[in-house]
């Protein structure tokens, strides 16, 4: 199984492919660890291995890295049975706008993007 999350805003995201048989197009919600698909949903856990952030005070750009593995805990619909595990790569990017020549502190970013790698073998 492999899905590419990209072009999103967190929590939110697309999901752009699932397992090479059953291409899909969705959503994946990262708080909740829901994914919703045509033909039902898929909810998933996950645990953290690594986790870094960096945050640049010149171009008020913050990196937020995370790899770590996941299982698929649940479906609904056409993904009742599925069942799977296997490993993820996150990588975030957010820039936030200057506030009187510095980086603003708790403001939403005006830029966001989020790129999910996850892959792993899944049973139907």
């Amino acid at each position: 199984m492999k899905f590419i999350v990209a072009a999103g805003s967190a929590p939110v995201l697309a999901i752009i492919g699932l397992a090479a048989a059953n291409a899909a197009a969705g959503t994946v919600n990262l708080e909740t660890g829901r994914a919703a698909l045509p033909g039902g949903k898929l909810t998933l856990a996950h645990h953290q291995i690594h986790g870094s952030s960096t945050f640049s005070q010149r171009t008020c750009l913050a990196t937020v890295t995370s790899s770590g593995t996941y299982r698929i805990t649940g479906g609904t619909g056409r993904y009742r049975h599925v069942r799977g595990h296997g490993g993820y790569r996150l990588t975030a990017y957010a820039i936030v706008a200057k506030v009187h020549g510095k980086c603003g502190t708790n403001v939403v970013p005006y830029a966001q993007e989020t790129l999910l790698t996850a892959s792993g073998p899944i049973q139907h």
